[in-house]
């Protein structure tokens, strides 16, 4: 996560491509999420191909998170953000937005979303709550 925070901090007022952004939110979102879900699936007896679906499906969640973030950073209700939209421009930070466009965002979006979802078909094991999960994430509005 640190490693990420730094990337990030170092990317400030510099235009990154989506590879470096998808690196950045990996290493910090990611990673916690990463932390998480493997966590869950070691005390859930998963196999360790399951873990391995899981770890991959924890690496989109974040990217999910991420880019929703980026795209309430610009159209969101600030009110039920609790902080005012457009930091991130105002900050010079590359995001999602900045970069694909608000549409662009979006698809970007369901592409991590439909990805992460057929990681989770592909662990093969209750993952309803993580399916859920994903769907908030998805479609958080704050």
């Amino acid at each position: 996560m640190v490693a990420g925070q730094i990337l990030d901090m170092e990317s400030e007022n510099h235009k990154v491509n989506i590879e470096t952004l998808e690196r950045i939110h990996a290493l910090k979102t990611g990673e916690l999420l990463k932390f998480a879900v493997t966590a869950g699936a070691y005390l859930g007896d998963a196999t360790e191909e399951q873990i391995s679906y899981l770890q991959d499906f924890a690496y989109y969640l974040g990217l999910i998170f991420q880019v929703q973030d980026d795209i309430l950073d610009v159209i969101g209700d600030e009110e039920k953000l609790g902080k005012a939209v457009g930091s991130d421009v105002s900050n010079n930070k590359s995001t999602y937005p900045s970069l694909l466009g608000i549409d662009g965002a979006m698809e970007m979006k369901k592409r991590y979303t439909d990805r992460a979802k057929e990681l989770l078909m592909k662990a093969n094991a209750d993952t309803s709550r993580l399916i859920e999960l994903t769907d908030y994430f998805s479609e958080r509005d704050h």
